[in-house]
């Protein structure tokens, strides 16, 4: 009887494109020992068990890395923000602890996982996202606004599919949402 993949057909396709974009991309602030840690780390992870996917059925490898690709294109290129982005799920499993995050990639990495794991318990809690103490994580100018931007594109960015694909509807349902409200269309 055939082994099942931690994959679907799709999300392997996916996954490999992403990752080649994602690594020609980051050139310029990730070197390939990074990348080869975090290979190694999360493929690791997906073996022992600890990647499992979420209520919804999303493959949190595949989110993580588009995640990844869209900070990348969109927000900008920062070491620190793209590991982040990459080793959360790994800390939220219990996988790796914090203390070896910052071991092996440093105390900023460490202190950003920490804010995306504070803001993603925020979001969790619906009533807490319009309370003071959001407020509170958004106010400093510091890695935790990061960690927020970063909490907002892993919530609305769907797990599977064409990034391209899904910027184009976004930019058509604003583009739908200004002219039902009477407003000129941004381009």
């Amino acid at each position: 009887m055939p082994e099942k993949s931690y994959f679907t057909l799709d999300e392997k396709e996916n996954v490999l494109s992403v990752y080649r974009q994602l690594l020609r991309n980051s050139r310029p602030v990730l070197r390939v020992e990074d990348f080869n840690r975090m290979r190694r780390l999360i493929s690791e992870a997906v073996e022992t068990g600890h990647y499992q996917r979420n209520k919804q059925g999303i493959n949190p490898v595949v989110r993580n890395l588009n995640t990844a690709l869209i900070l990348c294109d969109r927000v900008g290129l920062e070491r620190s923000m793209l590991i982040s982005v990459l080793l959360f799920n790994l800390v939220v499993s219990e996988f790796l602890t914090i203390e070896t995050v910052k071991k092996e990639f440093g105390d900023d990495i460490a202190q950003l996982i920490r804010g995306l794991i504070k803001s993603n318990s925020l979001y969790a809690k619906q009533a807490a996202v319009e309370s003071e103490n959001f407020l509170q994580l958004l106010s400093p100018p510091s890695p935790n606004v990061c960690c927020a931007l970063s909490a907002q594109l892993r919530k609305r960015h769907p797990a599977v599919g064409e990034q391209s694909d899904y910027l184009a509807k976004q930019k058509k349902r604003h583009w739908d949402c200004n002219i039902h409200e009477g407003r000129k269309p941004v381009h």
